[in-house]
């Protein structure tokens, strides 16, 4: 991934005012990182993926839009999310591919997007800082998901995932794929385009490098 050095700073300063009178062994016992890479955070010298953001936000009741774009206040949610009852959701500058695989060009948040916070809790039945928003690319997820279509991702159903469609890091690529999850804790990643062969991992091996990221829960898209 990569994140420009004034990005990169600017999440370290949030972070580290997010964290308060807490210590940093505390901090990070309770996003579940190494003291010494929340450290590397703070410092600007590595940047978060969106599961420890998301654990931030929602541990520390931390507004999201301001720890991913510095805008809003800290705590409590921005002006525009308690007007009309909308939580605004980021839409990061990446893109995820469901053919052979896209490399990310960043992380930076690109802009958001509105939704009803009645919606996001009532329909989804998800926390607002579990979520963030990705744009799709490939074909290997059609007719179901095609290029350009913009994805809803609850990064919160990471840790217990079931059989659905999934944004899943396989190597340094971030691909969107169906998974089964098989007795034996093997996963088959399928894709909804018969052109693409599915294939099999073992989560466990840390060879594969493979990693669940979140489950799909929406798409936008042109008509």
């Amino acid at each position: 991934m990569t994140m420009s050095e004034e990005t990169r700073e600017g999440f370290g300063t949030r972070i580290r005012k997010a964290r308060g009178e807490l210590t940093l062994s505390a901090f990070a016992k309770a996003l579940g990182v190494h003291k010494n890479t929340l450290a590397r955070y703070e410092r600007g010298e590595s940047s978060p993926d969106g599961e420890v953001l998301a654990l931030i936000a929602q541990k520390f009741s931390i507004n999201p839009r301001w720890l991913l774009t510095g805008e809003g206040r800290m705590r409590g949610g921005s002006g525009e999310e308690e007007k009309g009852g909308y939580v605004y959701l980021p839409l990061y500058n990446v893109t995820a591919s469901g053919g052979g695989g896209s490399f990310l060009e960043g992380e930076e948040v690109a802009d958001s997007l509105a939704f009803k916070r009645e919606w996001v809790t009532g329909v989804l039945r998800a926390n607002p800082s579990d979520l963030a928003l990705i744009t799709m690319t490939g074909e290997s997820m059609e007719p179901t998901l095609g290029k350009d279509d913009v994805l809803l991702v609850n990064l919160g159903l990471a840790k217990n995932p079931r059989d659905g469609i999934h944004l899943i890091r396989s190597g340094s690529a971030l691909l969107v794929k169906r998974l089964q999850f098989t007795p034996d804790g093997r996963v088959s990643v399928l894709s909804d385009n018969c052109s693409y062969p599915p294939f099999t991992v073992d989560p466990n091996d840390a060879e594969t490098a493979f990693k669940i990221l979140g489950r799909v829960v929406w798409a936008g898209r042109k008509v």
